[in-house]
């Protein structure tokens, strides 16, 4: 999301968090906390623990030997073992060559979940226990997919490198409900939603004497800006440019849906007993400014 994107940085008529101003008015605002300039680095690092160049970790996550390494073991890993639930939900995109690599180990027969041509030869996927530490969860493992199709939309331009990434795969649907795929009973619906209600459901079932370590990784608002049902005129007045009228109305949905977790949290007497940690996963993308230079995780149709 980026700090100049938030409320407190630009025309409140424009952007409105009052969820996310709310955690940090109760909270401990990092104004100077930083994260990589893309996004495959910064979950790499929140997931190992260890700087992105400590595990070499700037590009892409899709490749064979690319993502985490297998030696390294992770947060979900350390916290189950210490008796925590875990769970995981949205955007994964550190790596998935290998099932341990992959926060959900999928069985053989979804071998197809490496998500290109160019990596389908690259290993197979075991069954559970699910490869990162993770019990449960529904995710999608690519960089960026599309929101109704759940198609990936690799590769990505990066400034100074070209193409990098997995080659489309126009077939697959990269949406995962832990150890099997979930896009046909998904059946279009819009994918953030899928996740929410998910991450949603486990919060209002879990039992509360349990600890839990949920991961829920926004997809929103990631390229490629796709609008969820009846959000499509909420920020009409930004008529200068169709990109950050929809990045902005992805801001207040995400917004939106952090306010409902937070809420079940607090009716089911969980919320002093717990942590939030809210992060960007790197600065936020000046939308339809200048393509060849700051459009860099947005697809050509995402621009004004």
């Amino acid at each position: 999301m980026g700090y100049h994107h938030r409320s407190s940085g630009a025309p409140a008529r424009e952007i409105s968090t009052p969820h996310i101003d709310g955690l940090v008015a109760e909270g401990r605002e990092l104004s100077r906390h930083y994260a990589y300039q893309w996004c495959t680095p910064s979950r790499a690092a929140f997931v190992s623990g260890r700087l992105p160049i400590h595990i070499a970790r700037l590009g892409g996550a899709c490749l064979a030997g690319e993502g985490v390494p297998r030696d390294m073991t992770g947060i979900g890993t350390k916290l189950k073992a210490a008796g925590y639930r875990t769970a995981q939900y949205g955007k994964w995109d550190a790596g998935m060559s290998t099932p341990d690599h992959s926060e959900h180990r999928v069985t053989p027969r979804l071998s197809t979940v490496v998500l290109a041509p160019a990596c389908t030869d690259r290993g197979t996927f075991a069954t559970a226990p699910l490869g990162r530490g993770f019990d449960e969860g529904m995710c999608y493992f690519d960089h960026q997919v599309e929101y109704f199709t759940y198609r990936p939309q690799s590769p990505y331009h990066y400034p100074g490198k070209g193409g990098v990434g997995c080659s489309p795969n126009q077939t697959l649907k990269d949406l995962w409900a832990s150890d099997k795929p979930a896009a046909s009973a998904a059946d279009g619906t819009y994918e953030e939603l899928i996740m929410y209600r998910a991450a949603a459901e486990l919060l209002a079932t879990h039992p509360v004497q349990q600890p839990l370590f949920m991961y829920y990784a926004f997809h929103a608002v990631h390229s490629p800006l796709e609008l969820p049902p009846g959000w499509e005129d909420r920020m009409a007045f930004i008529q200068d440019s169709r990109s950050r009228r929809h990045y902005h109305t992805l801001v207040s949905f995400m917004d939106e849906i952090v306010g409902n977790l937070t809420s079940i949290l607090k009716q089911r007497g969980m919320w002093s007993n717990t942590l939030v940690v809210s992060s960007s996963d790197n600065g936020g993308p000046e939308y339809g400014i200048d393509a060849g230079r700051h459009e860099v995780c947005a697809s050509p149709d995402a621009l004004a």
